[in-house]
Parts: structure tokens; C-alpha cells; sequence
């Protein structure tokens, strides 16, 4: 442990992932109307390169665009303080982005698990609690035995089936030790670092890791989060925002989309300007709440390495099942949900959106009429140079989309830019 904590304490994040060439833009003076911003957000929105900036890899949640596109719609279609809304927050990346961009941001998804996550990611450690942090994590590895018997073992069990018991007990025990943690900022901190572990563990893996590889990797990836979490800390601190403060920046809850207007903590934050957002895609196999172990059985243990409540199936977060043949279900939980988003919303305030679907000729008009019918029109500017739509290709790309009890590849999103309607 002493080696690896003096090895890792020296070596920079920007060198283990590479640094990402981007301009805070704080200073740029921007029009949410101006041609040249619009170009530029096309131009993210087919960024390639891997996530790797502030915290956004503190936990990799499915179907997340890249900080690239969401940076360039924060500072092109609004401005310092304003606030930014995601109504299906995922992985947290519009937050981060918002909060290290200057804005302030209103979070909600349906999953405690993505609520979860895009918290962690917007928690700003002091330096007391990055030692406490420090200490636990040596604590935790000095003090694991695998010849002894964790709390809990026999629900791991359930939850990692085929997992050989000492990996199970490894990380059983450093969820156990989750609970000597008070400070509910630290134990989000730290509850997503022991997440990340397993999640790189154990997740889409054929082949497993060794205890001491888990053990490993659980230092090296609390050791880059900690240098992170600092990095978007001297982000926050450019705008005045301490990690005191950070609840006046920053308010991520659970609830579905459809319900946001009536929520009084999201009307009493204030009115957005800007509405960021990817939404599940109709019949596109995405699995928001599951990990796969050995790419196949699907297990719930996120949720319980983050004591967070599991919904009930797929369909729960998505709307409606992926195999469902009539998707009706689908986009009328469309309807209601950016028919709340826009109850919210002053006249022409844009929203941007990443979208996929399993049948585009089908389904994509039916998305754009659901979109109409819940108070949005196409942005003029948008529609004059790239016809209301651009698609992109989504690289590496390995979801599904079932349709016709066939499995065709779902590889392009589509970028819609919408307003408010007056």
C-alpha cells in the first residue's frame, strides 16, 4: 500500500489519461442563436476520443455522450449562472460540465443509481475529508483477510454468481466498510471508487481479475479520483464555488421526467435556460441498470454497492420494454416527460439532444412528433444549415436493437436542437 500510495501521489491524471485540449470558454462571448456555435456543437457531437476529463470516469454509465459535445452546448446556448437542466442525468456528465463551466444544474432521472453516480461526480472534497478518504482506503486494505468471513456473503453471493469467493469477499468487504463513513459527501465519493472497481472487475468482463489485481486497480482508481476531484475543485474555485457551497450550483434528485414541474425543490432552484439531455432510446438494448457478468448474467449489484433502491426491470427505466412491439407506451412517456421539461421553461429556452433508435424510419418520426407535442419547435438557425437533424456514427459502438425478433445493429445517434414554443 505505501508503495503504491507514493507511486500513484506523483503521477498526474492528464499522464495517465491524456489531457484533453479544451478551452474553458468562461470568457467566450457567446449567442445561444450564433451560427458558429452551432457549427461547433456538430462538430462535438461526433467527437470520438475517450472520456477522460474532471470526473467523469469516476463511474462509465451506458449510453453517455462525450464532456466535448456537452461543453460546447453549456457554453454556446448559455451563460455564467444560468442554469442547465438534464431530465435523464445518466452518468452525470451535462452536471459536471455545467458546475465547471460556471452554470448551475438541475439533475433527475428515474435510476438512485444515476442520481447516485452524477452526485459523486459533482461532490467537491475538502482537504480534511480527501486525508479521511486517504486513511479509509489504507485502512480497508491493511485489514482485509480473505480467510475471514465478510458480512453479508451470502447476498454477495447471490448478486456475483460464478465470481470466485475470494474476489466476492474482497469486495464485500470494502462495501462493509462503507459504513464507517459518516459525511454523506465522503461516503458518495467513496462508494463510487469501490463501484468503479468492481464495475472494472467484474462488468461485460469474460475474464475475471484476481483479488489482488481488484485490490490494485481499488488504489489506483481512489488515488485518480481523489487528483480529479481536485481538478474539478480549482474548476470551481475560478467561479467562486467552494465544496461549502456547492449546493447553491448544483441540486441532482430522483423522479421520472414526467413529474419535474410539480417537484417544488426543482421550481424554487430557478427557471432553466438551457435543457441538455440524452433519453433512453426506443428498443435499443442498453441495460441502465444491470451489469453482466461474464457478458451474460445480468446482475443488480451496483445498487447494492450503493445501497441504492433497483426499479422494477428494463421497462422501468426505458419506458417500455426493448422486445414490446407496439413502442406507443414509449412516446407517450416522451410526451409527458419534455411536456413537464417545457412547464419549466421560458419561451424559446433551447433543448439539446443525443437520441438513437432500432427503427429510424419508423420511430423517428414519431420522436419528433412527440417533441412538437410537448411544446417544442425545430431551432430555425439549426434546421437552415442541417435540415433540423445530424446524424452521427457512434464509434465502438456494441448495443443491440431487437426488432422483428431480429438483432440489427443501433450505431447512429442524431443530434435535435429545439426551443420552447412561444
Amino acid at each position: 500500500m505505501t508503495e503504491a500510495s507514493q507511486w500513484l501521489s506523483g503521477v498526474s491524471v492528464d499522464s495517465i489519461f491524456g489531457q484533453a485540449d479544451i478551452d474553458h470558454g468562461s470568457s467566450r462571448s457567446r449567442n445561444s442563436s450564433d451560427e458558429r456555435a452551432l457549427e461547433r456543437l456538430v462538430i462535438a457531437s461526433s467527437h470520438a476520443a475517450p472520456i477522460s476529463s474532471l470526473t467523469h470516469n469516476l463511474y462509465r454509465y451506458p449510453a453517455r455522450f462525450s464532456e466535448t459535445f456537452a461543453q460546447e452546448a453549456i457554453l454556446g446556448f448559455s451563460k455564467l449562472g444560468e442554469i442547465v437542466l438534464d431530465p435523464f442525468v445518466g452518468g452525470g456528465t451535462t452536471a459536471v460540465e455545467a458546475i465547471a463551466n460556471g452554470r448551475r444544474v438541475i439533475g433527475s432521472d428515474i435510476s438512485e443509481l444515476a442520481v447516485f453516480v452524477s452526485a459523486a461526480k459533482c461532490t467537491v472534497l475538502s482537504e480534511r475529508q480527501k486525508a479521511a478518504f486517504l486513511a479509509w482506503l489504507e485502512q480497508g486494505v491493511t485489514s482485509f483477510d480473505v480467510s475471514r468471513r465478510p458480512r453479508n456473503e451470502a447476498l454477495a453471493g447471490m448478486l456475483m454468481p460464478g465470481v470466485p469467493w475470494q474476489l466476492r469477499r474482497a469486495v464485500t468487504h470494502f462495501r462493509n466498510r462503507l459504513s464507517l463513513i459518516r459525511r454523506e459527501d465522503l461516503l458518495r465519493f467513496a462508494s463510487c471508487v469501490v463501484l468503479r472497481a468492481a464495475q472494472w472487475a467484474l462488468d461485460n468482463r469474460r475474464t475475471i481479475p484476481t483479488t489482488d489485481q481488484f485490490i490494485e486497480r481499488l488504489v489506483k482508481v481512489g488515488f485518480i479520483a481523489r487528483q480529479q476531484n481536485e481538478t474539478l475543485r480549482a474548476r470551481l474555485c475560478e467561479f467562486n464555488t467552494s465544496p461549502s457551497n456547492i449546493h447553491r450550483v448544483r441540486l441532482i434528485v430522483p423522479g421520472a421526467a414526467d413529474n419535474l414541474y410539480r417537484r417544488k425543490r426543482i421550481r424554487n432552484f430557478g427557471s432553466p435556460r438551457l435543457v441538455l439531455t440524452s433519453p433512453p432510446y426506443p428498443g435499443v438494448h442498453v441495460l441502465y441498470h444491470r451489469w453482466q457478468l461474464r457478458g451474460r448474467k445480468e446482475t443488480a449489484l451496483p445498487f447494492w454497492l450503493t445501497r441504492t433502491s433497483d426499479g422494477s426491470g428494463a421497462a422501468h427505466y426505458t419506458f417500455v420494454d426493448r422486445r414490446a412491439k407496439n413502442k406507443d407506451r414509449y412516446f407517450a412517456g416522451i410526451t409527458r416527460s419534455f411536456r413537464s421539461v417545457a412547464d419549466l421553461l421560458e419561451t424559446n429556452v433551447p433543448l439539446v439532444q443525443l437520441v438513437a433508435f432500432a427503427d429510424i424510419g419508423q420511430q423517428f418520426p414519431l420522436y419528433l412528433r412527440a417533441i412538437a407535442d410537448a411544446g417544442f419547435d425545430p431551432c430555425e438557425a439549426f434546421s437552415r444549415h442541417y435540415g433540423a437533424q445530424h446524424w452521427r456514427t457512434v464509434p465502438s459502438r456494441k448495443w443491440y436493437a431487437y426488432l422483428n425478433d431480429e438483432v440489427s445493429s443501433s450505431s447512429r445517434e442524431v443530434l435535435l436542437v429545439h426551443r420552447k414554443k412561444g
